[in-house]
């Protein structure tokens, strides 16, 4: 393999075949992966409960355009939108509703959203999703108790994709009325740079092409609408790939003018990552809450 990077050649790193589809597989290297997705679903179960969220509201016209909703303890309360993962093409809400919850117990109002998924409709959907999904929250959330003056981006593996595409620019000339409200985002383990993918197994459901692949890669992107600080994280024991992807993210952020911390989480895998943020000495986890309330920054 060469290791060269993007920020030098602007060519992807090269793996042979089988390498390449290890490299994009985290599920693969993480132990207890099983075990771990039953756990944060029962946490998140629990998490709904107990702070009596709003379950299944409809934010889009698409089959499964739902959200899930933590209410604030007042109508000016911080509200985090949190993004799941999956590959674009699994996993549900329910997956982080746990997270849901911790915003919740910090004060935070959070909505944990789905959207459809591929191949039922593709990464270019998705993407145009979420942005519905952000436009809900900034026009319709009001009836519902949220006044987003403070709004948070959460997105772990393919869901901090999406955060970064809907920070990104879009062909639109104007931005949307969240993006002036976003005060801080944070990007958990995640993909941002597509163009491997088409040589992936996977791409029988993702449907990637060359031009998709980069028009959905934020790496490449040279315009966002927001200089709000971001957070970007990567788990010890993911793969390669992941990792050099978050850091080449995170220059390609501060190359726009946007304040960026970098962490790589010690002992925590592809899954995992999502516990360990969660404990009370996570560096990140803190500055992240300290920026919902406009608190003196330590990004």
């Amino acid at each position: 393999m060469t290791a060269t990077s993007w920020l030098s050649s602007e060519q992807p790193r090269i793996y042979t075949p089988e390498r390449l589809e290890l490299e994009f597989s985290p599920a693969k290297w993480h132990a207890n992966r099983e075990e771990t997705l039953e756990r944060h679903h029962h946490q998140g179960a629990e998490s709904t409960r107990r702070w009596k969220a709003d379950l299944d509201i409809r934010y889009g016209d698409g089959p499964l355009q739902t959200l899930d909703l933590f209410p604030g303890p007042h109508a000016q309360s911080p509200c985090c939108v949190i993004i799941h993962g999956g590959f674009w093409r699994i996993s549900d809400k329910a997956a982080l509703n746990f997270i849901g919850g911790f915003f919740r117990s910090r004060g935070i109002a959070a909505v944990v959203a789905n959207f459809d998924l591929c191949p039922t409709v593709t990464i270019d959907t998705i993407v145009g999703e979420v942005r519905e999904l952000l436009d809900w929250v900034a026009i319709k959330g009001a009836e519902v108790g949220i006044v987003p003056e403070r709004l948070m981006l959460f997105g772990h593996a393919t869901g901090a994709h999406l955060a970064a595409m809907a920070l990104s620019r879009n062909t639109k000339s104007e931005p949307a009325n969240w993006q002036s409200k976003i005060v801080g985002s944070f990007l958990l383990s995640g993909l941002y740079d597509l163009r491997q993918l088409p040589n992936l197994s996977i791409n029988s459901i993702l449907n990637l092409d060359t031009a998709s692949a980069l028009r959905n890669s934020p790496l490449f992107h040279h315009d966002f609408h927001t200089r709000a600080p971001v957070i970007i994280a990567a788990a010890q024991l993911e793969t390669a790939e992941f990792q050099a992807q978050s850091k080449d993210m995170a220059v390609r952020l501060r190359d726009y003018g946007t304040t960026v911390r970098e962490f790589t989480v010690a002992d925590a895998g592809h899954f995992s990552i999502l516990d360990a943020i969660l404990e009370p000495d996570s560096t990140a986890m803190n500055i992240f809450i300290d920026l919902a309330f406009g608190e003196p920054d330590d990004v």
